[in-house]
């Protein structure tokens, strides 16, 4: 029921959301202001205020302190029985808390709240409105939380990290909120990517990090408005090492559970994964903290000599410790096995990375088989690619060739394609007249011929037009898809080596699956079956060694104007070019080879 202001025992209460110090402090003196203002406006005097209540806590959740014991515990004892404050939400934005204050209204306890906006008595219209504001409330922060959730998943499918960006970067902040993407910071990313070297190089201790980074490179945080320009502490190098978003990934929680996800980035890498997964080598991690498996471009293609089982691949990493010159494995160790001392406290240690190449031993466990490392794998591969690696010359030479062929094809296919599409033109005049005809003389009554052999007629016609339809097609989609393949496959012969020893590994194994079939390993050597038209590029160099050097014929095209020692082998060239283009012409499912650069 409305009663008396001058009669209530009150208590003032002021709330901000965030608990840090640096933020929104400007909310709890203007909420000071605000209640002064209104305590005058009011007439209440200061012997009515029992107590002032300030607090820095959400109301989101339940459970705040100073609501709890210095606000509603004195209602409940009887020593108070109003509260002032700013607006309803400074009380309540979840429903436990607005219930326990209308309830106390309820049970008579709690008499009046007094805001700035109005004053909620204890009637069922002040109390039912007390509750639809802090329902309003609740449901503004709600909507608040989907809106970022929104937002967040939103910059995570564009490729970059919600939040401050890490040392070494900045947040794009000329671009508007929501589109704001990370960019290098010029003037940190190189020192800490010279960090990163001396830390890879494993000759160095965490805290020997810390006192280049702070002492020699006059590495310093980021300055802010409120903080930094600050010596990086022990923890933030832990952090820096430890972070896969160096690499280009970075770890996110999953809205939709409490798993978290190992996302990739579309900021610039400061290092590489495999210098990252040295890192936590030389850090003593476990490999764990790693979501991604291990990429290994040769397993699931060769089987094993002697059980038929496919070759996996396998990694290793293994310290020389740098106090006892001692070697152990290093995955899931902290410190050495031998004298005890902390992996990431050890000075001048020794990182091997092995990786290397078994029988799955699916089908025979006791294969007698052993591992073969990737180098020595790799060497075999290399040398397999150098029996048909032709010069880059030679390529273009070939391909001009190809091209000269192509072009007297077309020039052919064009007085045949207007000789198809006259004939077409006729095959259709005829067949029109032959309709206008079966037209008449069904009309009169099939005078000059019967109705079965115009019938037969029209037939005929029809299945001879569709003919010379047909010819018109395939023709010319041969035409262009030979010489695409032929292309493709020059490209193959002369690039494969280079990119095999330059490229990533994904390359790597499209150039090895390409190479051959039949693809096995006994005895650490392997055994590879040539596709067709590489076995013809082999063929060629044991004839015309010339074309894996300097081919110097005398035109760009099949013939030379001058006799010269090299003439002799021309035609032996031409023969093996036209042997490929006939494969592509003919064959149901050609192989297809991976094209590294641009020919023509």
């Amino acid at each position: 029921m409305i009663g008396d202001i001058r009669s209530l025992n009150i208590i003032r209460y002021r709330r901000k959301s965030t608990e840090g110090d640096e933020r929104q402090i400007a909310s709890l003196p203007d909420q000071a202001v605000a209640l002064d203002e209104l305590i005058a406006r009011l007439g209440i005097v200061s012997s009515q205020i029992i107590e002032d209540v300030e607090e820095a806590k959400s109301a989101k959740q339940t459970g705040r302190i100073g609501f709890n014991n210095k606000l509603i515990k004195p209602i409940v004892q009887g020593t108070a029985n109003a509260i002032i404050c700013w607006h309803p939400d400074r009380l309540s934005r979840n429903a436990i808390d607005t219930a326990a204050l209308v309830n106390l209204m309820d049970i008579g306890k709690l008499q009046s709240i007094i805001t700035n906006q109005q004053i909620f008595w204890n009637t069922p219209m002040d109390k039912f409105m007390l509750a639809l504001l802090c329902g309003q409330a609740k449901l503004e922060n709600d909507n608040k939380g989907v809106n970022v959730k929104r937002g967040l998943a939103g910059k995570i499918r564009k490729g970059w990290r919600p939040g401050p960006a890490p040392i070494g970067y900045l947040n794009n902040l000329i671009k508007d909120r929501g589109d704001r993407d990370i960019i290098i910071d010029s003037e940190r990313f190189p020192l800490l990517r010279k960090l990163w070297d001396y830390f890879l190089t494993g000759n160095y201790s965490v805290r020997q990090l810390r006192a280049i980074a702070n002492s020699q490179l006059m590495l310093r945080t980021r300055e802010t408005r409120k903080q930094g320009n600050r010596p990086l502490s022990l923890s933030h190098i832990y952090k820096i090492l430890n972070d896969p978003f160096y690499y280009g990934r970075y770890w996110w929680k999953n809205n939709e559970g409490d798993s978290v996800e190992l996302k990739t980035g579309n900021h610039a890498v400061m290092i590489t994964e495999e210098e990252y997964r040295r890192g936590q080598a030389i850090l003593g991690r476990p490999m764990k903290t790693h979501a991604k498996k291990h990429f290994f471009p040769y397993r699931g293609l060769i089987r094993c000599g002697e059980c038929a089982s496919q070759i996996v691949g396998d990694e290793k990493w293994q310290i020389i410790c740098g106090n006892c010159k001692r070697k152990f494995a290093s995955q899931n160790r902290e410190c050495c096995p031998f004298c005890k001392i902390k992996i990431d406290q050890m000075e001048k240690k020794k990182v091997l990375h092995y990786m290397y190449y078994h029988c799955g031993k699916k089908k025979k466990l006791n294969c007698t088989q052993k591992w073969i490392r990737v180098e020595d794998l790799e060497a075999q591969i290399d040398n397999a690619l150098k029996h048909f690696n032709i010069g880059e010359k030679y390529m273009k030479w070939a391909i001009e060739t190809l091209k000269e062929k192509t072009k007297e094809e077309l020039h052919v296919q064009k007085s045949i394609d207007f000789n198809i599409h006259r004939e077409r033109n006729k095959k259709k005049e005829e067949l029109l007249e032959l309709n206008r005809f079966i037209i008449k003389q069904e009309n009169a009554g099939w005078i000059l011929m019967t109705k079965e052999d115009a019938l037969a007629e029209k037939d005929r016609l029809e299945k001879e037009l569709a003919n010379v339809e047909k010819n018109q097609t395939v023709s010319n989609d041969q035409s262009i898809q030979w010489f695409e393949s032929c292309v493709q496959t020059f490209d193959y012969a002369c690039h494969a080596r280079f990119w095999f020893k330059e490229g990533a590994k994904e390359q790597k194994r499209a150039i090895f699956t390409a190479l051959g079939s039949n693809l096995t390993l006994i005895d650490k050597k392997l055994s590879i079956n040539f596709t067709y038209p590489l076995e013809e590029f082999k063929h060629l160099i044991e004839l015309v060694p010339e074309i894996k050097g300097e081919f110097e014929p005398k035109k760009l095209i099949g013939k030379t104007t001058a006799k010269s020692p090299f003439e002799e082998k021309i035609p032996s060239l031409l023969r093996s070019q036209n042997a490929i283009r006939t494969y592509f012409l003919k064959a149901e499912n050609p192989v297809c080879f991976p094209c590294f650069n641009d020919i023509l």
